[in-house]
């Protein structure tokens, strides 16, 4: 069996003016991810380009994080703060280019109907602004007009138990992880 690679995106931390860490989700979650998953998975994300995303020189930044976009077989964007334009950027690159997307949405940005116990997807357009102030033209875009996307309301912690659900439905639809990329996961 192929090595699977999932790109994760997600939000930078900035430690202070001039350097950041990136920083999807729960630390512990690529080693998580390997452990649980039945076959091979690499994770990559962009940490691992070896650029300071919050520097001063953001040359060459946006075309490492495309290119592990493109070697990936699927993606991952985890929308946790308003204006990740970096995670939009990347979902959407993705998303044009065929390949499979989750997109959790953290209740700190939406809020559908109050979550309950675990991630939910999210399977209509979002009906007033309120639901997310900052995201609810990508949300409504993304149910209403890309197959290939599933997308989570999720508490935040809980972002790694939607990550693994999605994975590990998607890993029993062989069509998608083959290449296939039109295994529409909920």
């Amino acid at each position: 069996m192929r090595t699977v690679k999932v790109y994760l995106a997600g939000m930078m931390k900035w430690l202070d003016s001039e350097d950041s860490i990136w920083k999807c989700c729960v630390p512990a979650l690529k080693e998580e991810i390997r452990r649980l998953m039945p076959q091979d998975v690499e994770v990559l994300s962009p940490d691992e380009v070896g650029f300071d995303h919050g520097g001063d020189l953001v040359y060459g930044i946006v075309e490492a994080d495309i290119k592990l976009i493109d070697d990936a077989d699927l993606l991952v964007a985890v929308f946790s703060t308003p204006n990740q334009v970096g995670t939009i950027t990347e979902l959407l690159h993705a998303l044009s280019s065929g390949k499979q997307c989750l997109a959790v949405f953290t209740d700190n940005v939406v809020s559908v109907g109050g979550l309950g116990i675990g991630p939910q997807v999210i399977k209509r357009p979002l009906e007033v602004r309120c639901e997310s102030d900052h995201y609810w033209f990508l949300i409504n875009y993304l149910v209403r007009y890309k197959i290939q996307c599933t997308v989570v309301a999720a508490r935040p912690e809980d972002v790694d138990i939607a990550i693994l659900r999605w994975l590990k439905r998607l890993a029993s639809c062989k069509r998608a992880l083959s290449g296939g990329n039109r295994c529409r996961i909920e």
